[in-house]
């Protein structure tokens, strides 16, 4: 996604595309992976435990769902002032130490298949983010892996070293810059070139 459109995104008057009353969970959703950079799975399983104070600013520290196992250096998101927002407004919703109010010990208690919350939540939030695709006028289908591959372009043509991003991510470097990071969308990197070519 462009600048423009993650912007656009945030403004957006969800009631003229959707009448689903989720329409600002997911708002909330979207953009809690476009500031974290996590899976909507890490997302969704996410806990206030995962919350750890490093150098005196909060973080979620945590392992990623996906690659747990084979993970040895465990996630570390630095948290701004738009996720505390986003926490605490769903915080009185949420149960049991979740972030949002999507995952509870009763869902997982009674669905009948491994992750069966978060694959209903994830497919009902891109069926809804088709609609909003359009409305921003993406040329491409927006679904809640965008954000997530957005937001790791952003950073790195931002400056953030890639080491940082791939460890914020939990991916590595090597993904950053193979699979996630798009040349073509760093806009800010290609003024700098067009800057310094000049001999």
């Amino acid at each position: 996604m462009t600048e423009e459109q993650c912007q656009k995104f945030t403004t957006l008057d969800l009631s003229s595309i959707s009448k689903s009353p989720l329409n600002e969970l997911y708002r909330d959703f979207c953009l809690f992976i476009l500031y974290t950079g996590q899976s909507a799975c890490d997302a969704i399983a996410l806990r206030y435990s995962d919350i750890k104070k490093i150098g005196g600013i909060s973080h979620f520290v945590f392992n990623r769902r996906k690659i747990a196992e084979k993970q040895a250096v465990p996630c570390s998101v630095p948290i701004n002032t738009e996720l505390d927002r986003i926490m605490l407004r769903w915080k009185r919703l949420a149960k049991d130490g979740y972030i949002f109010p999507i995952r509870n010990k009763e869902k997982l208690k009674t669905q009948t298949t491994n992750n069966g919350d978060i694959k209903h939540f994830i497919g009902n939030l891109n069926n809804w983010l088709k609609k909003v695709g359009k409305a921003l006028g993406c040329s491409f289908p927006l679904h809640t892996y965008t954000f997530r591959h957005t937001a790791i372009t952003h950073y790195i043509s931002k400056g953030v070293p890639v080491i940082y991003v791939s460890n914020m991510m939990g991916t590595s470097i090597e993904n950053c810059e193979k699979i996630y990071y798009n040349n073509q969308g760093d806009t800010a990197s290609r003024n700098k070139v067009l800057a310094a070519m000049k001999f």
